[in-house]
């Protein structure tokens, strides 16, 4: 991967929009990315890593604080990417979350992030997570895997060269995806402790199954029972004694069943004689009641006897009732076409009185419409010159106008006037000032002058000598030369007094040139209000001129206004009269349209008359023959005839029930009491009270034996649950012992907790490999970068066996021979062996990422603390690794790599804390 152009906005300290135009910096080679501390170096690397995962390249920052706190309110935040991978140009940009303002009111709303990727072949992908999936597909490697191999951060591998097994796990855990051995270490020794957990509950369950066991009192297997419930007894000896225990109550509970059912066999046979006994007494107590019953029910019998043939004798009665209701029944159908006729005399009759209203309503609305248009005519036929009205109006307003705008031109040019009156006042005390200080300066300067040339006669006079001619007059003798003075000034003092003196008088010239064009101005500014104002105001003073022109203006405004209520009372009158124009002819055409309404009317009115005294005589014939009123009426007293034949009905057909009924109960009271008679004679003498004590004898025998029975069988339900429980749980817990011992092995084993050996994980070992391989990979960039002095190694014993060991690391010296920890190597030496590992570290993960390759790639401080070799190793190491495509970019602000690396990225912050780039290509 390459980036060709990175683009941000609003962007940590980038306020506004900045492009990286990385393609400048080539296919290959180092540059260096420099600048002020804080003001943005790392950022290029986060905004890569943004673009391409969504997230920053460390733990430190957050997305949430991409947000440049330079940037203004609606200034947006994104980044954008064009790279190169695999011969293919892509293009993505995102942006955060973050505050901007509301397009519509005051406030901000949250931008939500957003995400697109543009493919080669130009399809786009949208939406966060869609955009992080086709991204680690195209790349072949998630963030943290690209921050391990793309960036070699500032202090983050100084940490790897000195950590311990412990911490090297962790970070070989997150970089090798070892994380599944450490859950299959956890997973062993968890289920290894669970296992243990697990036969100490199966033994406490067998103990709390042989406590449950029990024996009947004074039995002599008692002792041993205690025996095996303190432990004494091993579990198979305790499983035999409760099995002898339950077969010696097992007998003893058939010979108490046998005792019992030759028991239950007397008592059957002494209830049955004590049943033939109960009901003998309970037969002589029924034949009584049942006798008694019977000269009841004779005599009820002949009462409703008397009352049937009563009933029979209203049957003619019941006969002429029917024939009756038969008659009212068949007349019905006749109310109902009485009731037709009068439904429709009401809808006739409410049909004429709808018909009378709506000729009230016709009539009123013709009286009203005449009214109408009489008076619109008459209010059209006043407004007929309205336009003319209008029209003048009009022209009136216009002229008071075009009066107003001159009135307010010529204000506008007194308003000028004064300005200019103003600036000449201003530009002539001006001149006043520097022709004052010119005339000063130029004395000045004179003065200067005439001393200067004063002077040079003095300094001639030095070069005088007798015998010499004079280079002023040539004579050959000196007798009063001139003399040298403290108080002349120098050629540089003469040449400042005249600049100033000729800036003054230039100074003064153009004061004097800007207030002759005021002056110039304001004159030709008077010509031109004097002549204007006579065709307003006539003849005026100048000094009357502004003060007439602003009563005038004061008095045009009124007018104005005036004019304009006259303006709008005639448009509203003209818009009237157009209005009435159009509502007359309407309302003409309804007035038609109601007259004609009005003579339908009256004539359905006329015609429902004839139709409303047709219907009332054909009413009149039917009411005529009938008893009711109406059907309702028929329909109620029709209902009171069904209602008494309906009673004298049931009263006959009860009265014959009952009769029937009466006659039954008699003739079955008749043949019970001939039963009992015959039962009570037949039966045996019996006594019941020897019966009685003979039974209460037998039934205490047998809950004697039935209280026996109950102990027995709870002490064999007792016994055999825990008989169960022993034999279940016991052969559970020697399945469970025999688990817990390999995966206990397991455990040790994958977890290096086996005595006497080094503590060594299963997860470790994994990672020795690795490490080994990145050892191998840092090794040759550490020996060019040492002058051939060191060489790490991995440290093949641990310093004991008490902590977790395997990943630790040391240096071979191979100027003296020695091997030792690397945490002796100087704050240099350190620097380089991180930078190998790292640069180790990358190659491992990318050969282990399926053969990833990165063109581009960051190595973030650090060199501050090389001296001058060291930095120069350091940086041919660097450059042996650029060798080919790869693009290997340097942030750091040491002054010595400034002049080593050609190829920069300049960062610079202002005073305000934002940041600029320049590219040095």
């Amino acid at each position: 991967m390459r980036p060709i152009k990175l683009t941000v906005s609003a962007f940590g300290p980038y306020a506004g929009k900045t492009e990286f135009e990385l393609n400048k910096l080539g296919d290959k080679g180092l540059y260096l990315i420099t600048g002020d501390t804080g003001a943005g170096k790392t950022t290029v690397f986060d905004a890569i890593t943004y673009a391409l995962y969504g997230e920053p390249s460390g733990s430190v920052r957050d997305t949430a604080m991409f947000r440049s706190k330079y940037a203004d309110a609606e200034t947006p935040t994104y980044v954008e990417l064009d790279f190169e991978y695999a011969g293919k140009q892509y293009y993505v940009k995102r942006n955060p979350n973050y505050e901007r303002p509301a397009k519509r009111g005051d406030g901000f709303t949250l931008q939500k992030a957003d995400a697109e990727l543009h493919l080669p072949d130009g399809r786009v992908v949208t939406k966060i997570n869609e955009v992080n999936s086709a991204m680690k597909e195209i790349l072949g490697i998630d963030r943290s895997q690209f921050t391990q191999i793309a960036m070699i951060a500032q202090g983050e591998f100084q940490k790897l060269i000195l950590a311990s097994t412990e911490d090297r796990q962790k970070i070989f855990r997150e970089i090798f995806g070892t994380r599944y051995y450490q859950v299959l270490q956890d997973k062993l020794k968890n289920e290894s402790a669970e296992l243990g957990r697990t036969c100490d509950a199966l033994r406490k369950s067998v103990e709390q199954y042989i406590a449950g066991a029990t024996c009947k009192a004074d039995d002599v297997a008692e002792i041993e029972l205690t025996k095996a419930k303190s432990g004494a007894l091993p579990v198979a000896d305790t499983i035999e004694l409760i099995h002898k225990i339950m077969l010696q109550d097992e007998d003893e509970k058939n010979l108490l069943s046998e005792e019992a059912a030759k028991l239950d066999e007397k008592l059957s046979e002494i209830a049955k004689a004590l049943g033939k006994a109960a009901e003998t007494e309970k037969a002589k107590k029924a034949l009584e009641e049942t006798q008694k019953e019977l000269k009841e029910k004779t005599l009820l019998q002949k009462q409703i006897s008397e009352k049937f043939e009563e009933e029979k004798a209203r049957i003619p009665e019941k006969e002429a009732l029917s024939e009756k209701i038969t008659i009212r029944r068949n007349e019905l159908p006749k109310y109902d076409e009485l009731a037709s006729e009068q439904a429709k005399m009401r809808n006739k009759q409410s049909d004429k009185q709808k018909s009378e209203s709506r000729l009230a309503d016709v009539r009123g609305l013709i009286k009203k419409l005449d009214s109408e248009i009489k008076t619109e005519k008459d209010e059209f036929v006043a407004l007929k010159n309205i336009a003319v009205v209008c029209n003048e109006i009009e022209q009136k307003s216009d002229k008071l106008a075009k009066e107003k705008k001159s009135v307010d031109e010529l204000l506008e040019e007194f308003r000028e006037l004064k300005k200019l009156e103003k600036q000449l006042v201003s530009a002539q005390e001006d001149y006043g000032k520097a022709s004052k200080e010119a005339e000063l300066l130029k004395a000045d300067y004179n003065q200067k002058y005439k001393a200067y040339l004063d002077e040079q006669a003095g300094v001639l006079a030095k070069t005088l000598e007798n015998g010499k001619k004079c280079p002023v007059c040539g004579s050959m003798e000196h007798p009063e030369p001139a003399k040298l003075t403290d108080t002349a000034p120098s050629k540089e003092q003469l040449e400042t007094a005249k600049i100033k003196s000729e800036a003054a008088e230039k100074k003064a010239a153009e004061q004097s040139e800007k207030a002759a064009k005021y002056n110039t101005q304001a004159g030709s500014k008077r010509d031109v209000i004097q002549k204007s104002v006579v065709s307003i105001l006539g003849a005026c003073a100048f000094e009357e001129i502004e003060n007439n022109l602003n009563i005038k203006s004061t008095d045009l405004c009124a007018k104005e206004a005036q004019v304009a209520n006259e303006l709008k009372e005639a448009g509203i009158k003209r818009v009237r009269h157009a209005a009435l124009e159009k509502s007359i002819p309407l309302l003409e055409e309804q007035l038609k349209t109601k007259t004609t309404e009005e003579s339908e009317t009256i004539a359905s009115l006329a015609s429902l008359a004839a139709e409303i005294a047709a219907i009332s005589e054909n009413i009149g014939k039917l009411q005529t023959g009938l008893a009711f009123a109406d059907k309702a009426e028929a329909e109620k007293a029709l209902s009171l005839l069904d209602t008494q034949l309906s009673r004298m009905k049931k009263a006959y057909e009860d009265a014959e029930q009952q009769n029937l009924t009466c006659i039954s109960a008699v003739k079955e009271l008749e043949g019970k009491v001939t039963a009992l008679e015959k039962q009570l004679n037949d039966a045996e003498s019996v006594d019941i009270t020897a019966l009685n004590e003979k039974s209460n004898e037998l039934k205490e025998k047998k809950a004697d034996i039935a209280n026996s029975l109950s102990a027995i069988t709870a002490r064999l339900d007792r016994n055999d649950n825990a008989l169960e429980g022993i034999k279940k749980q016991s052969e559970e817990l020697s399945q469970t012992e025999t688990k817990h011992a390999w995966v206990k092995a397991l455990s040790n084993t994958a977890n290096g907790n086996i005595t006497g050996k080094e503590r060594i994980m299963l997860e470790t070992y994994i990672q020795m490999t690795y490490f080994d391989r990145i050892v191998a990979r840092a090794n040759t960039r550490f020996m060019v970068m040492s002058g051939g002095q060191y060489e790490l190694k991995r440290r093949a014993e641990a310093e004991n066996n008490r902590s977790q060991s395997g990943l630790e690391l040391n240096v071979i010296d191979h100027y003296n021979g020695t091997e030792r920890s690397v945490k002796t190597l100087s704050g240099g030496e350190s620097f380089k062996a991180s930078l190998s590992l790292a640069l180790g570290l990358s190659d491992e993960i990318q050969a282990s990422a399926g053969g990833v390759k990165l063109d581009t790639m960051f190595v973030d401080e650090g060199f501050g603390a090389l001296d001058e070799e060291s930095l120069k190793q350091a940086i041919n190491t660097l450059a042996g690794l650029s060798e080919g495509n790869r693009l290997i970019g340097i942030i750091s602000h040491v002054a010595e790599l400034k002049e080593k690396i050609d190829k920069q990225i300049v960062v610079k912050k202002d005073k305000t804390g934002q940041s600029f780039i320049e590219i040095i290509a």
